[in-house]
């Protein structure tokens, strides 16, 4: 799932009044996963572009860490 897809869903959940549990985790997995695999990245590459990558894993896990306390507590 991209970026954009992620965004459509969000917006999508949200104007259906669903915007839930699993979209907030889904943010903070993404967010979990994208941020070494971009500092990884521009570390190896040499590309500083790549950053971006781990700023972006960074802004899903603070959305996720955010809004922990409508996850599902089991």
């Amino acid at each position: 799932m991209d970026f954009s897809s992620t965004l459509i869903l969000f917006w999508k959940r949200k104007n259906e009044g669903r915007l839930g549990v699993e979209v907030y985790q889904t943010f903070f997995i993404l967010g979990i996963s994208l941020t070494p695999v971009g500092i990884v990245l521009m570390v190896t590459t040499g590309n500083p572009v790549l950053i971006g990558l781990a700023g972006l894993g960074i802004i899903y896990l603070i959305i996720g860490l955010a809004n922990r306390t409508k996850w599902n507590k089991k």
